[in-house]
């Protein structure tokens, strides 16, 4: 005997929005009143790893081996469990989303088979017992998604946050924050991710990370620092400070791997100040929320075959086999059309072209191995609601409150992409000799002043100044080049004498690595030395960049809008073999 039923609900808001809360299948199962589960991993022979699941109702003690989940984002996922023991033998359920206008279909089928005919009377007050949690678990969704999600919080700001107020924040900001630290469940307030908070209040990302910094050098607030997976992408290790990072072990996934800064490496805060637990227990580890950079994923059986299906945006992908092997390939709005046929041999993964036509796509898998396999389509691109080590210890504030947290001796750590800055002082060696040290200091003292104030505010960071050269960073390029227009004018009141003082800046985008030098974070390398180089290529009151920069989304579009013609050039770069073509601009007078 099985029992099959279904349910559905309708929800207020696109598909898009809804998905990411029904993924969270921890969330929801705790949102439906299940019990926590405990999980144990054993690796096998063929080097896969078997995850051994267990909960308890009341005196009895159900336990299971966990089997990955299968998805397609936004469209479902599913899961089917066999159990080890208890009422049931087997278990599935799978979670459909259809679009409908700007409303989102909900239906929830379960299937439940009993251990044996003793048990089948149970199986209606099981099945209504699910309905009932599900039922409380799109409540909660809805007023999460509902339009009053995040704006009911009052506007009184508790005493212990106060002092913030005198920081800047504003009141109603402040209150939002205050009131969910307060009121919020635990489990939401143990491992905060700041950009994923201001989503949820309406706030903006930066000032929401801000005010976090900010709270947790008051007191109020715990600041860890989380590494994820490189294959699953779950959270495997909560460290203190940044000097703890190293190698990392993933159970679930049976891999080593090396925390990388601007991807696997985030910035998480917790309530514990506040008398909150950042212990909660865990609902379910393998649904599609704790991989959200995965777009579908699906078990195939040995020598046999499956097709999955994945929305892909222009950009870059990869298709793996967890624990055998993995291609990667790039979606183009006009790219090939052909069929997606995708082949598991013991050599590895092949019949994926290196690039095809993005859309949704059908993705038919032949594995050839005498095992079972789990394959999956990965996005390059990581939820951009983590923020990343590379993103925070880019920022002011956090070089402020911060200082100390830092790598260990020797530790370096690459960045697939920053923006980098150089300024210098126009002509400050005559500005010391005919107007004495003491005045020309004081300028340049009030000169990095004047530069902090125009690079913090734009999300960058002041690294280091060297006699009067400052060198800073920016996680958003496009940010980098609007600071760098507006450098010159920041500094045009300060005089030595007669003569304005006047900058030349460089900068250049690209890889670097981070390690620690002098006791505070600081970044190497061929991008780092180039933008240097750039530096000087400037006259006084330039911008000098790589014609590439210059060609950059995001920077093409602000220098399109200067009323003055960009200079393009070519020149000898020390250091740097060939010539390089870059492009000058001239600075904005304010």
């Amino acid at each position: 005997m099985i029992l099959r039923r279904e349910w559905s609900w309708t929800i207020d808001a696109p598909r898009g929005r809804v998905w990411p809360y029904l993924a969270d299948t921890n969330a929801i199962n705790r949102l439906a009143g299940l019990p926590p589960v405990a999980y144990a991993y054993a690796p096998q022979p063929d080097g896969s790893i078997r995850a051994k699941a267990s909960l308890r109702y009341g005196p009895l003690r159900v336990s299971w081996n966990e089997p990955p989940f299968a998805w397609s984002a936004p469209e479902f996922h599913d899961v089917e469990r066999r159990y080890e023991n208890g009422p049931l033998r087997r278990f599935r359920t799978r979670t459909a989303l259809t679009a409908v206008g700007d409303r989102t279909e909900v239906c929830v089928s379960i299937e439940l088979e009993p251990r044996s005919r003793l048990y089948a009377p149970l199986l209606p007050a099981i099945a209504e017992r699910g309905r009932r949690g599900m039922e409380r678990a799109i409540r909660s969704v809805r007023a999460k998604l509902g339009p009053e999600a995040g704006g009911t919080a009052p506007s009184v700001v508790p005493q212990r946050f106060a002092p913030l107020l005198a920081q800047g924040f504003e009141r109603d900001e402040l209150a939002k924050i205050a009131h969910f630290l307060t009121t919020a469940h635990d489990s939401d307030v143990a491992r905060i991710r700041p950009f994923a908070l201001a989503d949820r209040l309406g706030l903006a990302r930066r000032t929401t990370l801000r005010l976090c910094l900010a709270a947790t050098r008051l007191g109020l607030l715990d600041l860890s620092w989380s590494v994820l997976c490189s294959s699953c992408g779950g959270s495997k290790a909560r460290l203190d400070t940044l000097g703890q990072l190293g190698e990392t072990h993933c159970d679930a996934c049976n891999i080593r791997f090396d925390p990388v800064f601007d991807r696997s490496v985030e910035v998480t805060f917790d309530a514990r100040p506040l008398g909150r637990t950042a212990e909660v227990p865990t609902f379910c580890f393998a649904g599609p929320g704790a991989s959200a950079h995965v777009l579908a994923q699906a078990s195939v059986a040995a020598n046999g075959g499956a097709t999955i299906e994945a929305d892909l945006d222009p950009g870059h992908y990869l298709a793996r086999a967890m624990g055998d092997a993995s291609v990667s390939f790039a979606a183009e709005t006009f790219g090939d059309d052909a069929p997606l046929a995708l082949h598991l041999r013991e050599a590895g993964l092949d019949g994926v072209p290196g690039e095809t036509r993005s859309g949704r796509r059908s993705i038919s898998i032949a594995n050839h191995l005498t095992r079972p396999a789990v394959l999956r389509v990965e996005s390059s691109v990581w939820p951009d609601t983590i923020a990343t080590a590379a993103q925070v210890t880019a920022m002011q504030e956090f070089r402020d409150l911060f200082a100390s947290d830092v790598l260990a001796p020797g530790k370096e750590m690459a960045i697939r992409s920053l923006a980098i800055l150089f300024t210098d002082v126009v002509g400050s060696t005559e500005m010391y000799r005919t107007n004495g040290d003491a005045p020309a200091f004081r300028t340049v003292s009030d000169h990095f002043d004047a530069i902090r104030g125009v690079i913090a505010p734009r999300g960058g960071a002041i690294v280091k100044t060297i006699g009067d050269a400052v060198m800073a960073v920016f996680d958003d390029p496009a940010s980098c080049v609007d600071a760098a227009l507006r450098l010159n004018g920041a500094v045009a009141h300060l005089r030595c004498g007669a003569t304005p003082l006047l900058l030349r800046v460089g900068l250049h985008v690209g890889p670097c690595v981070v390690m620690r030098a002098n006791d505070r974070l600081d970044y190497f390398g061929t991008t780092v030395n180039l933008a240097a180089r750039l530096e000087a290529t400037a006259s006084a009151g330039e911008i000098a960049m790589s014609e590439s920069d210059a060609e950059r989304p995001g920077i093409a579009e602000a220098i399109a809008t200067l009323a003055e013609i960009p200079v393009r050039t070519r020149v000898v770069l020390k250091g740097i073999a060939q010539a390089v073509s870059i492009v000058c601009l001239k600075a904005l007078e304010s």
